[in-house]
């Protein structure tokens, strides 16, 4: 896999957003990605996004890592980076936080990250819905 800042990985997880109630989600295990490079990925794909949330992780020397953003728009309907980040750190095992914008996390469980991802789109759907009420 290329870097974090690879055109071609960038293109990848953009055809790969789903919609969820009008929110695009990127949510995505992306191999070999430190702290840095995860968050740097993030915000590039963010930038793409007129209204998204991108989750990524990444295992990187043994060490599972998160990294969530939202879009202005995203958040303005109920998304909220830092709790998403949280409930996936904390579905791997592991924990994690941030602004609304903003978030990241560690996992612990290995064999849970893909359980964690998948459960993302569920978990925005909820903060969604609860701004709606």
């Amino acid at each position: 896999m290329r870097s974090a800042g690879g055109s071609e990985l960038v293109q990848l997880l953009m055809f790969l957003a789903v919609d969820v109630d009008g929110v695009k989600l990127i949510s995505e295990f992306v191999p070999g990605q430190n702290r840095q490079t995860l968050g740097d990925l993030v915000d590039q794909l963010i930038h793409q996004l007129d209204s998204g949330v991108v989750v990524l992780m990444s295992r990187h020397e043994g060490r599972i890592y998160i990294a969530c953003r939202a879009s202005a728009t995203a958040i303005g309907v109920g998304a909220h980076a830092g709790e998403l980040g949280s409930k996936v750190a904390d579905l791997a095992g592991g924990g994690g936080g941030g602004k609304a914008e903003y978030g990241e996390g560690a996992g612990k469980d290995h064999n849970k990250i893909f359980k964690a991802l998948d459960a993302a789109a569920d978990i925005l759907k909820e903060q969604l819905a609860d701004y709606e009420s």
